[in-house]
């Protein structure tokens, strides 16, 4: 049984939660990744069917970029769920990185431990939604993104 379908599924909710109810953090972090799902997608990953006997070049790549997106947006955002969020992609990067340097790690094995981190990350984006809503009913309000001082004041410096 494929699970391919309740992955997109859980995606679209938690992407479609976050888009709807979500911040402004939450909102960029599940455009990021849809865009990786679709982007991913187009490369016929939904089905394992041998591909990764080697490394998916386009798929390495992919996910490199799309940890490169989530890691500036967790720099950038006033959110702890964005750091285990960009830290879940980044070890799907160390897979790919590991199956580099030992070719012989079985096929199926990478497979599994490239796509598993999906599934933790439509859950934090979840739950950083949830939080974000619970934090509006409590009136306890919080920038949405960090304020780096330096950069704010580098205009009245010059």
């Amino acid at each position: 049984m494929s699970l391919v379908p309740l992955f997109l599924a859980a995606m679209v909710a938690s992407t479609g939660y976050a888009l709807w109810r979500g911040g402004s953090p939450e909102r960029v972090m599940a455009a990021a990744f849809l865009l990786g799902v679709a982007a991913s997608s187009t490369l016929g990953l939904f089905v394992i069917t041998g591909a990764f006997a080697s490394i998916p070049a386009r798929l390495f790549a992919i996910d490199v970029i799309w940890a490169i997106i989530f890691i500036v947006i967790a720099i950038l955002a006033n959110r702890l769920w964005t750091i285990v969020f960009a830290a879940s992609q980044l070890t799907a990067v160390l897979v790919h990185v590991a199956r580099l340097a030992a070719p012989q790690m079985i096929p199926t094995s990478y497979a599994f431990l490239t796509v598993i981190w999906s599934w933790p990350m439509i859950l934090l984006l979840a739950m950083g939604t949830r939080a974000h809503q619970l934090r509006l009913r409590r009136g306890k309000l919080i920038p949405p993104w960090k304020a780096f001082s330096y950069l704010a004041e580098l205009p009245s410096r010059i």
